[in-house]
């Protein structure tokens, strides 16, 4: 059993083109798997209150914590892989084609 993406596809013309494909659709996984780490690590990262001196004008400071961040980071993460998905699927497709219509 093989565990890199799109190993069913054979290829005697265009093995960089299909290493491409492969690589592309590698860091989609990666970056999906960064997505979910950032989404189950944004539930920790909750809101802080930070309190400050009686005596100062200002009594206690919120701050949104690191919530905000990871929800931004992971927004950049999901459309990354999506993209990474996307590429790596046309690549391969294209890949494929060849090695249909010049085997035929």
């Amino acid at each position: 059993m093989k565990f890199y993406p799109h190993s069913k596809i054979k290829t005697d013309n265009l093995p960089t083109l299909l290493f491409a494909a492969r690589a592309t659709s590698a860091l989609g996984y990666i970056f999906s798997l960064v997505t979910i780490l950032l989404w189950i690590s944004s539930i920790f990262l909750g809101q802080r209150t930070m309190y400050g001196d009686p005596n100062s004008p200002v009594l206690s400071v919120s701050w949104d914590g690191a919530r905000g961040l990871a929800w931004l980071f992971s927004a950049g993460t999901v459309s990354t892989a999506l993209f990474c998905f996307i590429v790596g699927g046309l690549c391969a497709a294209v890949v494929s084609f060849e090695y249909k219509y010049t085997k035929s």
